[in-house]
C-alpha cells in the first residue's frame, strides 16, 4: 500500500514538474517573440525618426556630429540583420533539439551529440541585436543633443535681432545742407535753358 502511495506521489509530482515547465517555455516563448517585434519596430523607428529629424529640424548638422549618425544608422541595421537571422537559426534550433529529443528516448547508443549549434547561435544573435540597438540610441542621442542645442542657440539669436530692430529702430538721419558760409564752396551751376528749336536762317 506504501509503495502504491509513493509511487502515486511520484506521479502528481511528475505532472506538476511537466505542467509548470510548459507553462514556462510557453512564457519564454512569447516573451522571445515580443522581444523581436519590439527590437524590429523600434530600429526601424529611431531610422525613420532620424531622416525626419535631419530632414525638418536640422537640415546642416554640425560636421563632427555626422559620424555619430552614421555609426548609429549602421548599429541600427546590424540589430535589425540580426533579429531577422535569429529567426532562422531559432527554427533550425528546434528542428535540432527535436532530433535531439528523439535521440534520447527512442536511440538505445549513450554516445549522441546533443550539442545544438544553432541554440547558441540564436543567443548570440540576440544579443547582439539588443546591444547594437542600445549603442545606436546612444549615439543619435548623442547626435541629436549636440545639433538641438546649436539650432536653439540660432533660434534665440535670431529672435534677438529681430526685438533689436522692432524695438530700437533709428530711422536714418536727414542729411544737413551745405554750409555756404564756409570758405572754399561752390555753388551748382544753374541748370540750362531748353533748347528751343532749330535756328532760322537769315
Amino acid at each position: 500500500m506504501n509503495k502504491v502511495e509513493k509511487k502515486t506521489q511520484g506521479e502528481v509530482k511528475y505532472d506538476v514538474y511537466l505542467d509548470e515547465r510548459r507553462a514556462l517555455i510557453e512564457a519564454e516563448k512569447s516573451s522571445s517573440q515580443q522581444f523581436d517585434k519590439a527590437i524590429l519596430t523600434l530600429a526601424a523607428g529611431a531610422l525613420a525618426i532620424s531622416l525626419t529629424f535631419i530632414q525638418h529640424i536640422v537640415p546642416h548638422p554640425k560636421n563632427w556630429t555626422v559620424y555619430f549618425l552614421s555609426f548609429s544608422w549602421l548599429t541600427f541595421i546590424i540589430s535589425i540583420l540580426s533579429t531577422l537571422c535569429s529567426f532562422l537559426t531559432s527554427q533550425s534550433a528546434c528542428s535540432r533539439q527535436r532530433e535531439i529529443l528523439e535521440k534520447e528516448f527512442f536511440s538505445s547508443s549513450e554516445n549522441e551529440d546533443h550539442m545544438n549549434t544553432m541554440a547558441i547561435w540564436t543567443k548570440g544573435l540576440n544579443w547582439l541585436s539588443i546591444s547594437c540597438f542600445i549603442l545606436g540610441v546612444i549615439l543619435l542621442a548623442v547626435f541629436s543633443i549636440a545639433n538641438i542645442t546649436d539650432v536653439k542657440g540660432v533660434n534665440m539669436a535670431q529672435k534677438d535681432k529681430t526685438k533689436k530692430i522692432d524695438e530700437g529702430f533709428v530711422p536714418a538721419k536727414v542729411p544737413k545742407k551745405p554750409d555756404l558760409e564756409k570758405k572754399g564752396y561752390i555753388p551748382p551751376p544753374p541748370p540750362k535753358k531748353p533748347d528751343s528749336g532749330p535756328k532760322k536762317d537769315k
